[in-house]
């Protein structure tokens, strides 16, 4: 933990421990009983700063994702999300892939049971769940942040290994923040609102305008 940090909470603590002393019941020595709460606010509060500089630092790459698979002309976008559980401090990485047509019957869910960040990026597992047996995907994969955009986004791979061909799949993220809202011309405010199609029209014309489709 930062110096600066754990000082100010020992400073805190010292100076709490007359208070607690002085409205804790007589009967129990008011010293052990105040430095045991003193000790549990320390550790709540240690815990609530890390997380909080913890959201901090993976701002960049926690949230929702707009991603385009170049290699799969028939299921080419996602909208993906990759959260963390603020008390296990466990990411996840998960998303739903649509068909070129948008058909909502043919969409594939898809969540990461295994996630690792590492420098400049993250490596997961992949399990789906499609409509149809045959368009299970279970694989693994690798996306790192790339400083080609004026955008947040990210590069990287996935292999399906339930697959035949092994093929290695391209993949091209955005973080679907409001700079990139803008940019693809949707209402950032509204995006709740948005249907998948209007998401998928946009994201397609941009990457379009880039080269990227």
């Amino acid at each position: 933990m930062n110096q600066a940090v754990k000082f100010a909470i020992d400073t805190i603590i010292v100076a709490m421990i007359p208070k607690f002393e002085g409205i804790l019941n007589n009967k129990i020595s008011n010293k052990y009983i105040s430095c045991f709460l003193a000790a549990a606010i320390a550790v709540f509060l240690i815990l609530i700063i890390e997380k909080v500089i913890s959201a901090g630092r993976n701002r960049k790459l926690n949230g929702e994702w707009f991603e385009y698979i170049k290699s799969t002309p028939m299921q080419p976008f996602s909208i993906c999300r990759v959260e963390e559980n603020f008390f296990t401090g466990r990411k996840k990485f998960s998303g739903i892939n649509y068909n070129s047509s948008m058909d909502l019957n043919s969409r594939v869910e898809f969540e990461s049971p295994e996630f690792m960040e590492i420098e400049n990026g993250f490596i997961y597992t992949i399990k789906s769940d499609a409509q149809e047996p045959i368009n299970n995907k279970i694989g693994i994969g690798r996306y790192a942040f790339s400083s080609n955009m004026d955008f947040i986004s990210m590069d990287g791979y996935f292999i399906d290994v339930n697959s035949r061909s092994l093929t290695v799949k391209p993949v091209v993220m955005f973080k679907a923040n409001r700079k990139f809202y803008e940019k693809i011309g949707l209402d950032y405010g509204n995006r709740k609102g948005l249907s998948k199609k209007e998401k998928w029209r946009k994201f397609k014309k941009f990457l379009r305008d880039n080269k990227l489709y």
